[in-house]
């Protein structure tokens, strides 16, 4: 009858005790590795945003909020509101370009006002460094206020897009006031800067020309500055900017948590984790995500 070896008698060697030491070394920081990620997403479940604009809100509210804007906006659509509507890319792009070609009209007539060679600018760095920061100062200051003045008007848009006007109150009047007179004047600039150009150029008999060459690029200047306000005024509506807002920080969330989930699958799947850790994890995952967050907060 032949003996049956026990094995708890078995002797082990050098080499096995060495691979069982680096398996549970191997086991210990899975495990931790594991526990890291499920506390960084769950901690993602449960962090607010970083938007003091919108309250800074927890993913879940601001999944809430996101669904009430999504179905408002889809309704209002479907009844024919036209104010949430979105100008095109290329018409969004309208007010930076204006602003560029203003601080070019200001930098040259800087430079004319304090002696700086405009072909040369190099030969007088200072005197032109100064007429280069005032110029990015008043376009730059132009622009917010226009901007600011198109974003105040669009607050009193009707469902067919319209600005009511009549409802419109003193500090907004205020504000279309002051952009009315930075239009004029960036007009006026344009028409100064052309005549004296088209005179430097031109025959002395040439001044009627030069005037309404001058006098239509101001017209230009003017109409150009005017649509700064008009695209900011007529580019969707607040509810339209909040919905894109809310859903630009749950897609940025749900980035980070996909980003742990593919860690803590790539990390089972190299070292063979059970499927105790492996649900575990996905189960996080998956209430993290702001997709499932306003199904998460109601219950």
């Amino acid at each position: 009858m032949n003996d049956v070896e026990d094995p708890g008698t078995r002797r082990v060697t050098p080499l096995q005790r060495a691979v069982d030491a680096r398996t549970a070394d191997r086991e210990r920081r899975r495990a931790m590795s594991l526990a890291v990620i499920r506390l960084r997403v769950q901690q993602l479940a449960e962090a607010r945003f970083g938007h003091d604009g919108l309250g800074s809100p927890d993913p879940c509210s601001a999944s809430r909020r996101y669904q009430e804007l999504e179905t408002t906006i889809t309704d209002d659509e479907a009844a024919g509101v036209v104010r949430h509507r979105r100008l095109n890319w290329l018409k969004r792009q309208v007010p930076k370009v204006v602003a560029v070609i203003d601080g070019i009209v200001l930098y040259t007539f800087c430079a004319v006002v304090l002696d700086v060679p405009v072909d040369d600018p190099l030969s007088q760095p200072v005197t032109a460094l100064a007429a280069a920061f005032l110029a990015v100062l008043a376009s730059g200051a132009s622009y917010v206020w226009l901007a600011l003045t198109g974003t105040r008007l669009r607050t009193f848009r009707d469902d067919l897009g319209e600005v009511r006007w009549r409802v419109l109150g003193a500090t907004t009047w205020l504000l279309v006031a002051v952009a009315l007179v930075l239009v004029g004047a960036l007009g006026l600039l344009m028409y100064r800067r052309v005549y004296a150009d088209v005179l430097d150029l031109a025959d002395a008999g040439q001044g009627d020309a030069a005037m309404a060459l001058a006098l239509a690029f101001g017209v230009i200047s003017a109409v150009a500055n005017l649509a700064v306000v008009a695209v900011h005024a007529l580019d969707g509506s607040m509810e339209a900017d909040l919905r894109r807002e809310m859903g630009r920080l749950l897609r940025e969330r749900q980035r980070e948590v996909h980003a742990e989930q593919r860690r803590a699958l790539a990390l089972l799947g190299d070292l063979g984790g059970p499927d105790g850790d492996d649900a575990a994890v996905r189960a996080d995952a998956q209430a993290a995500s702001p997709r499932n967050a306003s199904q998460a907060g109601s219950r």
